[in-house]
């Protein structure tokens, strides 16, 4: 089963799981650059005189992915309007979530047009047309189901996913304390020095070392902001403390795919 939303509109891999008529039909091979790796971008310098590059951290460039395939409409006008509606997706240069629906699971990102949509009437019959839409994704990762994982009476608790890729995790703090600690993998240390209460709660972004207390942004309240990640096939063990008083943390990990 392959069924696809982009911004609301569907795709699908299969008559068998389309409606009778105006629907858009993936073809075969007609979805692409979803499932591949994406190109690594580095700077690279070569070794003067000598064999090869100075050593070079890679970096993923974005993603690309196409969908293409038959529009099968129930009459010449019902036809032109499914390709009116695609043509305007996204057409304002706005993102939009691409969500792939397969047996094996779901997966989404979100990404805006890559380049012109096709949609093109067959003249030998109006009623079905060919199309494309591509999309890029800046951020060239997908993300499927979300785990969620909650501390223990010691504080302690132990996180994972089922992705192929790093993730960065979201974590939860609740309870009333005057400041505390959250210990991560490889010796991390995220410390708050603001206290969290139950009328509001805080809630670190890992990936990029952010926390809201009561859903505002603070700033300069972690006197230590270590980030780390939860990688694909392994499980991390964590551990929060409070400085006094009672506290749980709630870690929610996503699937991350690349």
């Amino acid at each position: 089963m392959l069924l696809i939303d982009i911004a609301g509109l569907t795709f699908h891999g299969q008559e068998s799981t389309a409606p009778a008529s105006d629907y858009l039909l993936i073809e075969p091979d007609g979805f692409t650059g979803w499932d591949d790796g994406v190109d690594i971008r580095r700077t690279e310098v070569e070794r003067a005189n000598a064999h090869g590059s100075f050593d070079a951290f890679g970096f993923l460039s974005a993603r690309v992915a196409s969908v293409s395939g038959v529009c099968i409409g129930s009459s010449q006008a019902s036809t032109e309007q499914i390709g009116s509606r695609l043509t305007g997706l996204l057409a304002g240069g706005g993102a939009g979530r691409m969500l792939v629906q397969r047996d094996s699971g779901n997966q989404f990102a979100t990404g805006r047009l890559a380049a012109r949509t096709r949609f093109a009437p067959r003249s030998s019959n109006p009623e079905l047309a060919d199309f494309q839409i591509q999309m890029w994704f800046h951020n060239p990762r997908k993300y499927g189901g979300a785990q969620e994982f909650t501390s223990a009476a010691d504080g302690r608790w132990t996180a994972y996913h089922r992705g192929n890729f790093d993730a960065s995790p979201f974590i939860t703090v609740t309870g009333n304390a005057p400041s505390y600690t959250i210990g991560g993998p490889n010796s991390t240390v995220y410390k708050v020095q603001e206290p969290v209460t139950p009328a509001a709660p805080h809630v670190i972004d890992l990936g990029s070392g952010q926390i809201t207390v009561g859903g505002e942004l603070r700033f300069g309240i972690a006197s230590q902001a270590d980030t780390w990640v939860i990688p694909s096939g392994q499980q991390i063990a964590q551990r929060i403390v409070p400085d006094g008083g009672t506290i749980q943390a709630t870690e929610l990990v996503r699937d991350t795919f690349i």
